[in-house]
């Protein structure tokens, strides 16, 4: 009957409701993550160029520190500023590793709020649907309900 109809595509439009609800706040939980993988991103990328101002200044005074090594023949104060900038290019190498991986979460998370947004998007236009044939069903009913009485 009418009324069924009506019944089922009321639920119907219910439980789409509910499904966009869930969608919408997926992808919030998403957009939260992409938030904070940027910060953790940014942040690396900070320590990344801090790091590389270092190597750049350690790179000037090894570069003095070899000029006195030559002359002074001091071989143990040598290795050790080559110690020193070997530890810094492994913090780089870390950083820079993480800068990666960071970049590849973003990408995955931009990928997934992309694809939950599509399915909001299908999903919004299924209930648009629903919520029309509850309309045309509801005028239906009405007229009926007229011209019986």
């Amino acid at each position: 009957t009418l009324n069924q109809q009506v019944a089922v595509l009321t639920k119907a439009k219910h439980r789409h409701s509910k499904d966009l609800g869930l969608a919408e706040s997926a992808m919030q939980q998403v957009e939260g993550q992409l938030s904070t993988a940027l910060r953790q991103l940014s942040t690396s990328q900070n320590l990344v160029s801090s790091l590389n101002e270092d190597v750049r200044i350690s790179n000037e005074e090894v570069q003095e520190v070899r000029d006195q090594l030559h002359e002074l023949q001091n071989a143990t104060l040598r290795q050790s500023e080559l110690a020193t900038l070997q530890d810094r290019n492994v913090e780089i190498k870390k950083l820079n590793h993480q800068n990666n991986l960071l970049s590849s979460q973003i990408s995955n998370l931009t990928s997934a709020v992309a694809k939950l947004k599509s399915e909001i998007e299908e999903k919004s236009l299924a209930f648009l649907k629903l919520e029309d044939k509850s309309s045309r069903s509801d005028k239906i009913l009405r007229q009926q309900r007229t011209d019986n009485e």
